[in-house]
């Protein structure tokens, strides 16, 4: 099939597009020069960026958006298209302007999960999306952004060093050619794809109308589990995911609830000193120095080891294993 005109076909309403690309021995419109023209431009900057197009009968289009009723019969990539078809995926979602204790448990939900070998799934924005994929790559994990913009583009810009680094070691999605800016009812429609490509749906906070409501409503007609975090019962910023904890999502309070959840295989349990505290004491300046690591991971690592009990802090700021 001739990828300039499957490009020129996006002009043709939705059913149609769909039909033809499912049938490609059918050629329902004579196109224009211009419209020709038009898709030669639009893959031309797709190549230069380093992109790559996957039309509905690729082989390497996600089997997973293929369920979708409205699936996009063009889909925008770039970078690991393996992490769609090989190790388990989680979406995670919330609000935009997420309460501290939602992004600190969404960035330790990011950590457990890529540890674990999930692959966390969410929409670069700000908010619950970004903790979650920060939380996740500093831990070396891999993740997937569903962005609502050409991958050219940045929304928000604030978030272009997270877009290159969830970049640098996995992959970004959209359904728009690249220069796509944003619009508001795109990022609803990205919702659907961002539930797809999940094996399952973490709602870590959510209001009464949160925008995330509208991935658990695509989520739930796929047929996707939806997990939540639960909140206090008088926050505001918790009465969407309250609301669906009465409905019966299921409770989570960590990663391991959600890898227990789905039935996934946690990790092999660490090394009893991973970061070599032998019987003394060091401070996380020092330990990163010694291991040569960066002081963000040396600082997840033990905010994780403290959690399980497994070092402790002095007064001082200095690390030591307990007994």
């Amino acid at each position: 099939m001739d990828i300039l005109q499957a490009l020129a076909a996006t002009r043709l309403p939705l059913a149609e597009r769909r039909h033809w690309l499912k049938n490609p021995s059918l050629f329902p419109v004579e196109f224009s020069a211009r419209d020709l023209q038009s898709a030669e431009r639009v893959l031309a900057s797709v190549q230069a960026a380093g992109q790559e197009v996957l039309l509905f009968d690729d082989p390497r289009y996600p089997q997973a958006l293929r369920e979708l009723p409205d699936a996009p019969p063009l889909l925008f990539a770039r970078g690991r298209l393996d992490l769609l078809d090989g190790p388990p995926r989680m979406s995670v979602v919330g609000s935009r302007r997420g309460t501290e204790r939602a992004r600190l448990c969404a960035e330790r939900l990011g950590m457990e999960l890529a540890r674990a070998g999930v692959v966390v799934v969410s929409g670069l924005a700000l908010g619950i999306d970004g903790e979650a994929h920060r939380g996740a790559l500093a831990v070396g994990g891999d993740c997937i952004g569903v962005v609502a913009t050409g991958l050219d583009l940045c929304h928000p810009s604030s978030h272009r060093r997270l877009h290159e680094e969830v970049l640098r070691t996995g992959l970004l999605l959209s359904e728009y050619p690249p220069s796509t800016p944003a619009r508001p009812w795109a990022f609803v429609a990205r919702n659907r794809i961002l539930a797809a490509v999940g094996s399952a749906l973490v709602v870590v906070e959510a209001g009464a109308k949160s925008g995330a409501l509208t991935t658990v409503d695509f989520a739930l007609q796929l047929g996707r589990e939806v997990l939540c975090y639960p909140g206090p019962v008088d926050s505001v910023s918790c009465q969407g995911s309250l609301s669906l904890l009465r409905q019966g999502a299921q409770l989570v309070r960590h990663g391991a609830d959600v890898l227990e959840s789905m039935g996934w295989t946690p990790p092999r349990r660490r090394a009893v000193d991973p970061l070599g505290l032998g019987n003394g004491e060091e401070s996380a300046e020092e330990i990163a120095r010694r291991m040569g690591r960066s002081l963000g991971e040396v600082l997840s690592e033990l905010a994780e080891l403290e959690s399980e009990g497994r070092v402790r802090r002095s007064p001082g700021g200095r690390w030591r294993v307990t007994s």
